[in-house]
């Protein structure tokens, strides 16, 4: 016969055992997921970035003239194009008083300057033809100078149209894409920080 302190304990622990279990909703005791069959929308097609042809920046052929290291001459000097051959010369031509000259008696050959050793006292107008295959092709541009104002140094100066500013940093590109380097200069030659309380801060850096 079990003992009456043993039987109330016994039941107390089957009634703690119980309840846990029968105070639970059986709906939480099993999980349901939902799972939908995503709609992605439709990807882009993949566009190769490499170029079949190269971008290439056009330029013309850049003929300068500039005083001779002598002082007592002309040196023109021209591109050599990315797309010419390689055999192409040239011809350097000079028109005076209404009549134009050939400057050389071959064609130029193995590079891409040539110096007017006796040009006219004033005004000319150079260019150049590309000569491939005996055959002379289009002219360059042409660039008209006037010996007796040439700067004796081997250098060209730009005029601001604002005398009274200084230039700071002057930069070179093609900002029209026409083929002719442009000439960017930034004034004044002072700090341009807009976060300086020194300065013009007034957006006319570039001209």
């Amino acid at each position: 016969m079990i003992p009456m302190k043993q039987l109330c304990f016994l039941f107390v622990f089957l009634i703690c055992y119980a309840i846990p279990a029968n105070a639970q909703d059986p709906r939480e005791r099993t999980y349901y997921y939902e799972i939908r069959q995503p709609n992605h929308e439709q990807k882009p097609v993949v566009v190769d970035s490499r170029a079949e042809k190269r971008t290439e920046e056009y330029l013309n052929r850049g003929l300068t003239v500039a005083a001779a290291d002598n002082g007592k001459g002309l040196h023109l000097s021209w591109r050599l194009l990315r797309n010419e051959s390689e055999d192409v010369s040239f011809n350097i031509y000079r028109t005076a008083d209404g009549k134009t000259k050939r400057l050389n008696a071959s064609p130029v050959t193995k590079t891409t300057d040539f110096t007017d050793t006796n040009p006219v006292t004033g005004s000319a107008v150079y260019f150049v033809k590309p000569v491939v295959k005996r055959k002379e092709l289009n002219a360059s541009e042409s660039v008209t100078i006037d010996f007796k104002t040439i700067h004796p140094s081997n250098y060209q100066t730009v005029p601001l149209k604002d005398k009274s500013a200084k230039a700071g940093k002057l930069a070179v590109g093609d900002l029209n894409g026409d083929g002719i380097y442009d000439y960017i200069v930034r004034t004044p030659s002072m700090n341009v920080d807009p976060g300086s309380r020194v300065g013009d801060t007034l957006g006319r850096t570039y001209r």
